[in-house]
């Protein structure tokens, strides 16, 4: 029998809980405020940490469903491998809708400078990317 702590157990279930409620956010300003919360969980520091930084902090508490994001990022990452090695010149992606957002996440998964420029200063609609 191996005994585990009650807080390793619990902190497995409040990661569980802040990754599931980060990955059903479905408005901008939600979004962020859960990813900053599961960042802090994580003991992440905001705008310091990498992928490879987050998929090993919380995959060990994550169900399979939801390791599997992780996953298929990972798998995104590894294709364009070679692109990495490469000069990566800097990406401006203009407009922060549903395919400007999804552009913009998977050209910074894959190293390239990335700079999103929206016009407008609240979202108004459901920005849900698949």
């Amino acid at each position: 029998c191996i005994c585990v702590p009650i807080s390793c157990v619990l902190m497995r279930i409040e990661i569980r809980q802040l990754f599931a409620d980060f990955v059903q956010c479905d408005r901008a300003d939600e979004t962020v405020t859960c990813f900053t919360t599961l960042l802090r969980a994580l003991s992440l520091t905001e705008g310091k940490w990498s992928f490879d930084m987050l998929r090993a902090a919380a995959e060990p508490a994550l169900p399979f469903s939801q390791r599997k994001i992780f996953s298929l990022l990972a798998e995104r990452r590894a294709r364009v491998a070679h692109l990495r090695q490469q000069d990566r010149p800097p990406l401006l992606v203009a407009g922060a809708g549903p395919v400007g957002l999804r552009s913009a996440v998977e050209a910074a998964l894959l190293g390239f400078p990335t700079t999103i420029v929206e016009r407008r200063t609240q979202v108004s609609r459901h920005n849900i990317i698949k």
